[in-house]
């Protein structure tokens, strides 16, 4: 009878041993399961929101970068660039930037050598302000800009290490096709911040540009 009663609960106790074995294998197995469709519907939806903010973000670029075209092509424009006299464009820039809702700070209008013939709105870093007129403004963006159509990037303001500004440049044409000039708006700080909040859900906090290197840039 002992020896039945041994035998009887080894076997009890080897059949408990088993089910646990099998509860955690089957643990196991649900875990992994539901780990890698989590993270699989986490990297779907990341994917897809992240495309969504890509595109969205393309379109507000792709708009600020078309007004800043026609703004290029204004006869104003042209008629600071023929005559030297900044007042032509400063005006027209300056009610085409308060018409604008805010969506850029200020704008400047170089020469075919990228001298600052004109200059209009609000610069926040000060450094334009007191670069020489005569002097070129070693922007690789602006020279960029003289294709066809609008380019946009980071460009480092003045002397200021580690301030940049997102500019969209436009080259400006004669009515002979001729570069004569570039429009270099910078897109305010305050407006992308509101843009980008509204990407994240509402979310608020600083938009900073952060700037690098500038020849990689």
């Amino acid at each position: 009878d002992r020896m039945k009663l041994s035998l009887r609960a080894r076997l009890l106790a080897a059949s408990l041993l088993l089910v646990a074995a099998a509860l955690i294998a089957a643990g196991l197995a649900y875990y992994f399961a539901a780990e890698s469709l989590i993270r699989r519907t986490v990297g779907e939806e990341l994917a897809f929101r992240a495309a969504k903010s890509l595109e969205a973000t393309f379109h507000h670029q792709a708009a600020a970068a078309h007004l800043v075209d026609t703004w290029a092509q204004a006869d104003a424009v042209q008629l600071t660039l023929d005559t030297g006299d900044p007042k032509f464009a400063e005006d027209y820039l300056a009610r085409s930037l308060h018409a604008d809702d805010g969506m850029f700070e200020w704008a400047v209008v170089l020469d075919a050598d990228d001298r600052i013939v004109a200059s209009t709105g609000a610069d926040p870093h000060r450094d334009l302000a007191g670069w020489p007129r005569e002097r070129p403004l070693p922007w690789p963006l602006v020279r960029s800009a003289r294709g066809r159509q609008a380019v946009l990037g980071l460009e480092a303001l003045g002397r200021s290490r580690g301030k940049a500004a997102l500019l969209v440049a436009s080259p400006v044409r004669d009515f002979a096709g001729d570069h004569v000039g570039t429009l270099a708006v910078s897109l305010s700080d305050q407006a992308t911040s509101r843009f980008l909040s509204e990407l994240a859900g509402g979310a608020k906090g600083p938009y900073q540009p952060l700037f690098f290197d500038a020849p990689a840039l």
